[in-house]
C-alpha cells in the first residue's frame, strides 16, 4: 500500500521480477465488503503496468477462522490480466500467485506478532524491490505439480 485514500480506498504498488521479464503496477483497492460478523472481507483491485499495456484486475475474498490459537485465512481471487503477463501460461501465473500471497501472509505475520505499529507508507512512496522470481525454479515447481496433478487443467 503506498497511500490510504480513506477507510476503504487505498492506492497500491506492486513490482514481480520473473526472470528477464519485470513488471510493475500501480492502482487502486476498494473495499466493498467488510463483515466482522462473519469475517469476511472483498476487495476490487484494478492497476495499469507503470511501463506498459498491461492491465490487473482481481476481486479478492477473504474469510477468517480460529484455527489453532492462531487464525486461518481463506483467499479465494478472479484474476484477469491484458499485456506481456497475459501471454504466459496459467500455470506459471497461478505459482507467482501463490508466492506472492505467501509472501504478503509471511509479512502480515511478522507485523501482527511485532510488539510496534507498523510504519505506515507515505503517499507515491517508492515500490520496494521484488525479491526475483527464479524462472528456473519456477519452472521445475510447475512441472511437480503437474506430476501431482496430471489430469487438472491449466
Amino acid at each position: 500500500m503506498t497511500e490510504k485514500i480513506d477507510d476503504r480506498h487505498y492506492k497500491a504498488a506492486v513490482r514481480v521480477k520473473l526472470g528477464p521479464m519485470q513488471m510493475a503496477y500501480r492502482g487502486d483497492i476498494t473495499i466493498v465488503e467488510a463483515d466482522e460478523t462473519t469475517r469476511r472481507t472483498v476487495m476490487e483491485a484494478k492497476a495499469t503496468e507503470t511501463k506498459g499495456q498491461g492491465t490487473a484486475r482481481a476481486t479478492i475474498t477473504t474469510s477468517l477462522a480460529s484455527a489453532g490459537g492462531g487464525t486461518h485465512a481463506d483467499v479465494t481471487t478472479e484474476l484477469q490480466l491484458t499485456g506481456r503477463v497475459a501471454q504466459m501460461g496459467r500455470g506459471i501465473v497461478e505459482n507467482v500467485s501463490k508466492r506472492l500471497m505467501g509472501e504478503f501472509a509471511d509479512c502480515l505475520s511478522r507485523q501482527a506478532s511485532s510488539p510496534e505499529p507498523a510504519a505506515t507508507a507515505e503517499p507515491e512512496a517508492p515500490v520496494p524491490a521484488a525479491k526475483p522470481i527464479g524462472g528456473f525454479g519456477l519452472l521445475l515447481q510447475v512441472l511437480r505439480e503437474r506430476l501431482r496433478h496430471p489430469f487438472a487443467r491449466g
